[in-house]
């Protein structure tokens, strides 16, 4: 299944428990194709909808990954297994029952400005995983049947509109729709107050980094254990307390002064006492032969 089918199917848990004979429970293994934040989601879900194990497999490696690190570390602190540098070629089994999803190692890897993704084969390095359902999270395109429509009172909006899908993108391009589509009902014709609005630079005693580099350690967030959060769609991420809701508002904002360059130094000092963090930089004696 793809991972909005999935996932719609999850959100809708609540209503399908109500009736009996009807909840939808994964079990036995999951392998979800893809590396980006849905696949994980999508990971992450299958683990508490009651799968025995999840794998995803992924072109990317490393930093290439699309999902952000945290959601892989907590993933991975959940028990899910992520298979980097495979594409899968095909699913094994005999119809309808699914067996596993053969998997091919990724030798090159590249992605064009426009996203595009290319890449390279070793056919002769495969393996097969087992899997009981297969979760398709590469991405989506629009249902065919808006290629076929024309004309000037048609209007789209979001990613179906051009290849930007993002959040961002999605809510600009529906904001010009909503002003193509008033001047066309009302025969006027209305400009996007953005398309002309100026940002102007505020004067540096209105900005906020000035009065705010007072130093302090960023408290973490407190989270649920991963044994007990994989059994429940309770939120994994909590909230602060007020002890530490008040060093979290303290904390810095940016920093510019964390590097000295060494063969310049001369250990005057005035870093040291001028640095707005206070105790960032340490000057360390020089002992006699050199040595710090």
């Amino acid at each position: 299944m793809t991972a909005m089918d999935f996932m719609e199917q999850v959100n809708h848990r609540q209503e399908i428990r109500r009736h009996p004979g009807q909840i939808f429970n994964l079990g036995g293994e999951v392998v979800v194709i893809g590396g980006g934040s849905v696949a994980i989601d999508t990971a992450r879900a299958a683990l508490r909808m009651g799968a025995t194990k999840v794998t995803a497999v992924c072109l990317e490696c490393d930093e290439e990954i699309p999902c952000h690190p945290w959601e892989l570390k907590e993933a991975e602190d959940e028990g899910i297994t992520l298979i980097q540098s495979h594409s899968p070629t095909r699913f094994v089994g005999t119809y309808p029952k699914l067996e596993g999803v053969e998997v091919c190692k990724v030798t090159s890897f590249s992605k064009d400005g426009k996203g595009k993704i290319s890449c390279e084969l070793d056919e002769n390095d495969t393996m097969t995983i087992k899997a009981d359902w297969a979760i398709v999270a590469i991405g989506q395109a629009p249902d065919t049947m808006w290629s076929s429509l024309k004309g000037d009172r048609i209007y789209f909006a979001g990613d179906i509109s051009k290849s930007a899908c993002s959040v961002i993108d999605a809510m600009a391009s529906g904001r010009k729709v909503a002003l193509n589509v008033d001047a066309d009902l009302r025969g006027r014709t209305l400009k996007d107050p953005m398309d002309t609005h100026e940002l102007h630079s505020a004067p540096l005693s209105e900005k906020i980094y000035p009065y705010n580099r007072r130093k302090s350690i960023r408290p973490e967030i407190p989270m649920l254990a991963a044994e007990s959060r994989i059994h429940s769609f309770d939120e994994v991420e909590g909230g602060f307390d007020d002890e530490a809701a008040q060093m979290e508002v303290l904390r810095c904002l940016r920093c510019g002064y964390q590097v000295v360059d060494e063969e310049r130094c001369i250990g005057c000092g005035i870093c040291q006492r001028e640095c707005p963090e206070g105790d960032v930089i340490t000057m360390e004696p020089v002992a006699k032969g050199g040595e710090k």
